[in-house]
């Protein structure tokens, strides 16, 4: 027996925590039992329709664009097009209800500038561990 979902817009997260991208529509069919989610993602940016086809097997975290901000944490994940589309499928970590405490995505880009740690004007050199004193050796 298939249980399909609401369709709409979502975010895609690698292992790494990287913004993959956004689909406008996607759509669950969650089946009872422990067998494979299938996706179908609709209207995705091209980068990430790329990356989802060329998953084989890969972790992925999808935050669904709804009112209950819902995200679905896979253990793995593999991709392929399925027409105009791509269709994710694999299996789900277990739900918790605390898929999205401390969760917090890595920016694509490196950002510009000094390093926190060392000012120009500090005097000091930082080292690896600032609030540890160094060892005398």
């Amino acid at each position: 027996m298939d249980e399909t979902s609401e369709p709409c817009g979502a975010r895609f997260f690698d292992k790494l925590k990287q913004d993959l991208g956004r689909a406008v529509r996607v759509t669950t069919r969650l089946r009872s039992g422990p067998t494979l989610t299938v996706l179908d993602v609709t209207g995705a940016e091209p980068k990430l329709a790329r990356a989802l086809t060329l998953f084989d097997r890969s972790r992925l975290r999808i935050h669904w664009e709804d009112a209950a901000q819902t995200c679905y944490v896979f253990r793995w994940a593999s991709g392929y097009e399925n027409g105009s589309d791509v269709r994710l499928q694999g299996v789900l970590e277990p739900h918790t209800g605390h898929e999205l405490e401390r969760w917090s995505a890595r920016s694509a880009e490196p950002k510009a500038g000094p390093t926190p740690e060392a000012g120009a004007d500090s005097g000091t050199a930082a080292h690896w561990n600032p609030g540890r004193p160094k060892r005398a050796w």
